[in-house]
C-alpha cells in the first residue's frame, strides 16, 4: 500500500525534500521565529511594568506561537491539500481518434509533430495509463493521487500535467530531428488539445481540483495557524504557563513596587518675623497593585500601576483638595487661653488711659 499522505510527507527532513523545504522557505520561517523567541527572553524585556514571572510567560508564549504556531500553519497547509488529493479519484479517459472525422486543423497539428491517427492514439492512452494511473490493477482507470502528481510530480512518473505529455510528445515524435521549433511546437500541441474533448475535458478538470487544493491548504493553515494557534495561547496556555510559574516561582510574581519620595523638610520662619502658619506636603503613599488577571500578555498589554494617591486625596468633598496646615512650633499648642483665642476678633475702641499727672 503507497503512501497516503503523500504531499504531507514532503515536509519530512530527507534527502530528496531538502530543496523543497528550502523553496518553500519552511527553514526561514522557522529561524525566525527562534530569533524572535531569544529576543523575547526575560534578559531582553527592560519594562518595569513587568513582574520577572510575566517576562518568563511571554517567552512561553512566543515560543508557543513562533515555534508551535509554524508548524502548525506548516502541516495544515499541506494537510489541506491531502484531503483534496485523498478524494480526487477521476476516471481515466481512453481517447481514440482513428475511424473518427478529425478536422484539417488537428490532421495538420499531428503531421507537425510527425504523428499519424493510429500512432497518437497509442502513445496517449500510453501516457495516461504510466503516468496517471501507475502501479495500477488490470481493469482499473480511476487515478490515485493525482493531484499530487500534478502539483509536485513523482520520482518515477514525472508530473502530470499537459506540459509534460507535451515533452512527451516531442521525444516520441523526435521533433527535435525535424528541426521544428519551439514555437510551432506549443502551437501544434495547444491545437491538438483543444480539438481532441476527452483530453481538454480531463486536463480542465484536474486543474480545478489542483487550485482547489491549493486554496483549501492556504485557508485551513491560515485558521489553525491564525485563529486556533491564538486561542490557545490566550486561553489553556496562557493560564497553565502562569499558574506553574506562579507555583514554582512565587517570589518573583509582583511587581516590585518603586520607592516613595523622600519627605520635604519644613520651613519655619526666622527669628524677628511675625508668626505666619507653614505647609507641610504629606508623602505619596504608593498603593501595591492587585495581582493580574490571567490573561495573555501576547494579545494584552500588561497592567500599569495605580496612580500614586496621598491619604487626604481618598477623602470626599472639596476639603480633600485643601493643603494642610499646621501650628507654629514656635507658638505654644496649649495656653490657659487657647479657648479665648478659638473665638473670633471682637473690635472696640479701647479707653485712653492717661499715665502719671494731668
Amino acid at each position: 500500500m503507497g503512501n497516503p499522505l503523500p504531499i504531507t510527507s514532503k515536509l519530512l527532513p530527507r534527502a530528496g525534500n531538502w530543496m523543497y523545504l528550502a523553496e518553500v522557505a519552511v527553514l526561514t520561517r522557522v529561524l525566525t521565529g527562534i530569533m524572535r523567541v531569544l529576543v523575547n527572553s526575560p534578559s531582553q524585556q527592560k519594562d518595569p511594568r513587568l513582574s520577572q514571572n510575566q517576562k518568563r510567560q511571554a517567552l512561553i508564549e512566543r515560543a508557543f506561537v513562533e515555534l508551535v504556531g509554524t508548524a502548525c500553519y506548516m502541516a495544515f497547509l499541506h494537510l489541506g491539500q491531502d484531503l483534496v488529493n485523498l478524494a480526487y479519484k477521476p476516471k481515466i479517459p481512453h481517447i481514440t481518434l482513428a475511424g473518427k472525422d478529425i478536422s484539417h486543423e488537428l490532421t495538420q497539428a499531428l503531421t507537425d509533430l510527425g504523428l499519424c491517427v493510429n500512432k497518437f492514439d497509442k502513445h496517449i492512452n500510453e501516457y495516461l495509463k504510466e503516468v496517471y494511473t501507475p502501479g495500477a490493477k488490470p481493469g482499473d482507470v480511476k487515478a490515485k493521487n493525482l493531484i499530487y502528481r500534478v502539483l509536485y510530480g513523482d520520482p518515477k512518473t514525472g508530473m502530470a500535467n499537459m506540459d509534460a505529455l507535451k515533452n512527451k510528445f516531442a521525444e516520441l515524435s523526435e521533433v527535435k530531428a525535424r528541426n521544428l521549433s519551439q514555437e510551432h511546437l506549443d502551437k501544434a500541441f495547444n491545437k491538438i488539445v483543444n480539438e481532441v474533448a476527452e483530453l481538454k475535458q480531463f486536463a480542465m478538470k484536474n486543474n480545478v481540483w489542483a487550485s482547489a487544493a491549493i486554496l483549501l491548504g492556504v485557508a485551513v493553515s491560515a485558521w489553525a495557524g491564525g485563529t486556533g494557534i491564538q486561542k490557545m495561547c490566550d486561553g489553556p496556555v496562557a493560564s497553565t504557563a502562569k499558574m506553574v510559574l506562579d507555583k514554582h516561582y512565587r517570589r518573583d510574581s509582583k511587581v516590585k513596587a518603586p520607592a516613595a519620595p523622600s519627605q520635604p523638610a519644613a520651613v519655619s520662619p526666622q527669628v524677628g518675623e511675625p508668626d505666619k502658619l507653614f505647609t507641610q506636603e504629606v508623602p505619596a503613599m504608593a498603593t501595591v497593585p492587585a495581582p493580574p488577571k490571567t490573561l495573555s500578555l501576547m494579545s494584552e498589554a500588561p497592567p500599569l500601576l495605580p496612580p500614586v494617591q496621598s491619604p487626604q486625596s481618598q477623602q470626599s468633598g472639596p476639603q480633600s483638595m485643601q493643603t494642610l496646615y499646621l501650628p507654629n512650633p514656635k507658638q505654644p499648642t496649649a495656653t490657659p487661653f487657647a479657648i479665648g483665642n478659638m473665638l473670633p476678633p471682637y473690635h472696640m475702641p479701647m479707653p485712653f488711659i492717661r499715665v502719671g499727672g494731668a
